[in-house]
């Protein structure tokens, strides 16, 4: 019986569809092992970057916020493996590492405002590409307890912020990422050149006429409208705060419901009456309730909200003490002035 080989038509009708099949798959392959190999390097340099908060911590036997910027910034250096920097790119980093990372320092602070001692901005592979935020750069906060990631584990708005999302599901996040954290925009109306003398995003300039400030209830209403999880307010001596949205289960509530939760307010002082104490919230946010701080202590430090601290509730004890929750340890406690007590804020409207 004679033998059929295959004609040149069905060869090349064959390596077309392998052809095709190459092109379709291969830069899919490609772009998933590049995502792996970014993720690797991120979970690598947090780990490096853990281990030398600690190690210089345990070796000089104190804490970063008993250091100086000085003596904090040599000292970590000592426990990190690095070369001299001779980058070309735009991030310009402080401290180079021998297996390729960058960091570069924020504004160290000893007192820890928010529990944060500094925020390093690292590039996990140098030089090399992407150089995005989100993929190769990040976000780490070194905080009194250790190296803490930012962001959120369960999404990832700001690219700088995706490191808590990593290491809670090893992979990046696949989802929009803005460069920044989103802020409110001046309003339609308004444009650049008009209200380059309202520096402060919580003002606006509606044409030809003057500088406004917003109120609170405009700032969460727009915030809230547009989706995002992170608010700005205003208190009353004219600082923004950052609030973050989350969902709690509180005691005696029979379903969970959304919240904004603020950052550290201020210090209740001694010289203040509970009245003085319960207006420390902006217009349109309260202190919370005993049984709503226990629950937003089991999320402390997701977003800007604080890890630790003792915090008041509304629910007042006497004059001179409410009852309030360490979050240190997730309890209820008596609060009073002083003592590093705090006060933080929430709108649930």
């Amino acid at each position: 019986m004679p033998l059929r080989g295959f004609t040149l038509a069905e060869v090349l009708i064959t390596l077309g569809i392998i052809g095709v099949v190459a092109a379709m798959t291969i830069p899919t392959l490609m772009q998933n092992s590049q995502n792996r190999e970014l993720v690797s390097q991120y979970l690598k340099m947090n780990n490096v970057l853990s281990n030398a908060l600690k190690n210089m911590e345990a070796y000089e036997q104190t804490k970063i916020n008993k250091m100086n910027e000085t003596d904090f910034k040599t000292k970590f250096e000592n426990h990190l493996k690095t070369i001299t920097c001779n980058s070309t790119i735009d991030f310009t980093p402080d401290v180079c590492l021998t297996d390729g990372g960058q960091i570069k320092y924020g504004t160290f602070d000893s007192n820890c405002p928010n529990d944060i001692c500094e925020t390093l901005t690292i590039d996990t592979n140098g030089d090399k590409k992407p150089n995005e935020a989100g993929k190769d750069r990040f976000t780490v906060n070194l905080t009194k307890l250790g190296l803490r990631a930012t962001g959120e584990s369960d999404t990832c708005e700001n690219g700088l912020d995706c490191g808590a999302y990593i290491l809670a599901h090893h992979k990046l996040w696949s989802g929009e990422i803005a460069n920044n954290i989103p802020t409110l925009v001046i309003p339609d109306g308004c444009e650049d050149a008009e209200c380059s003398s309202c520096t402060d995003s919580t003002f606006f300039k509606p044409s030809g006429g003057a500088c406004v400030t917003k109120s609170n209830t405009e700032l969460l209403s727009e915030c809230k409208s547009s989706g995002t999880s992170n608010c700005i307010i205003k208190t009353s001596d004219g600082k923004e705060k950052n609030m973050t949205k989350i969902t709690i289960n509180v005691d005696g509530e029979n379903t969970p419901r959304e919240i904004y939760v603020s950052e550290r307010i201020k210090e209740p002082q001694k010289n203040m009456t509970w009245n003085d104490v319960i207006s420390l919230c902006p217009e349109n946010t309260r202190i919370p309730t005993i049984n709503e701080l226990l629950a937003i202590s089991k999320q402390r430090g997701v977003g800007n909200i604080p890890a630790l601290g003792y915090f008041w509730s509304s629910n007042k004890y006497n004059e001179e003490y409410a009852f309030g929750v360490n979050f240190d340890t997730e309890t209820s406690s008596y609060i009073g002035y002083g003592d590093n007590s705090q006060v933080l804020c929430i709108d649930d409207n």
